[in-house]
């Protein structure tokens, strides 16, 4: 009796061949996916679900009762955000960048404007390579991972996006507004549905040289870089917005209407300090 049947043997044979192949199939889609696609993801962002915790980002609800805010609204994270709980689990408290994205799940993140001694700004050109905004101008800009303070998350976007070297040239750094705004945009179904709900974090970095002479080690997600005096990068604004007036689309400078508007939000706020 301890001995399979042939119909049995072929039942459990056959079982196990499908096994073997579905899950080489599962392997190859991960492998395939984990590379960009719609979400935009590099070699250097998160993609898959392996992550520790530490690596992935941490997701929010709004607090009871209260309604999502028009884009660049100033929230108080501590009392107008409350975090989802389950981590690991489908809709958890941890989350990976495309997971984040795909869902339209409220993170935090951090852009950067960053000032040279000679007062000018610095501003990234985006890499054709690159499936979101390929080609335009934007400054330094990264998510928050786990439960990283805002300031460690500003000062890694510095390390990763321009090198060790540029955390010893700091003069001073601050936040250019009270509370972090909300940052929302619908990429609609040509960019995979995804959705940016975002409370941003936005920062003045001043460095201690002109720009000229600052040790910038650039990413391969950056094709190019410029420093820009405050009058120049307004004029960059002032031609986006006059572009999207007239044509609808802000230009081949500005990727869209949402990242313009937070533009103008980060120079509004940078003049007051500056006065």
């Amino acid at each position: 009796m301890y001995h399979l049947h042939m119909n049995q043997r072929w039942i459990l044979y056959s079982f196990l061949v499908i096994t073997i192949l579905v899950c080489s199939r599962i392997n190859r889609i991960e492998k395939s996916s984990s590379g960009g696609g719609s979400g935009g993801v590099t070699k250097k962002k998160l993609r898959n679900n392996n992550k520790q915790p530490s690596e992935l980002l941490r997701v929010y609800d709004f607090r009871e009762g209260f309604e999502q805010p028009p884009h660049l609204t100033p929230l108080n994270v501590t009392h107008d955000l409350v975090p989802r709980q389950a981590d690991g689990e489908e809709g958890g408290g941890l989350q990976t960048i495309d997971s984040t994205h795909l869902n339209g799940w409220i993170h935090t993140g951090s852009w950067l404007t960053i000032v040279d001694s000679n007062g000018s700004i610095l501003v990234l050109k985006r890499g054709a390579h690159l499936v979101t905004c390929p080609n335009a101008w934007g400054l330094v800009g990264e998510h928050t991972l786990g439960d990283e303070a805002p300031i460690d998350t500003a000062k890694r976007g510095l390390r990763e996006e321009l090198g060790d070297e540029i955390l010893n040239h700091i003069k001073s750094i601050q936040t250019l507004s009270e509370m972090p705004p909300f940052y929302f945009r619908d990429y609609g179904i040509a960019n995979g549905n995804r959705i940016d709900r975002q409370v941003t974090y936005v920062w003045l970095i001043e460095m201690d040289q002109p720009g000229s002479k600052l040790p910038l080690h650039l990413d391969d997600e950056v094709a190019d870089h410029k420093w820009l005096q405050p009058e120049s990068l307004e004029t960059w604004l002032q031609e986006g917005r006059h572009n999207l007036q007239t044509t609808g689309e802000t230009g081949q400078r500005l990727c869209h209407e949402t990242i313009l508007t937070l533009w103008e939000f980060v120079m509004e706020n940078y003049k007051k300090i500056k006065k």
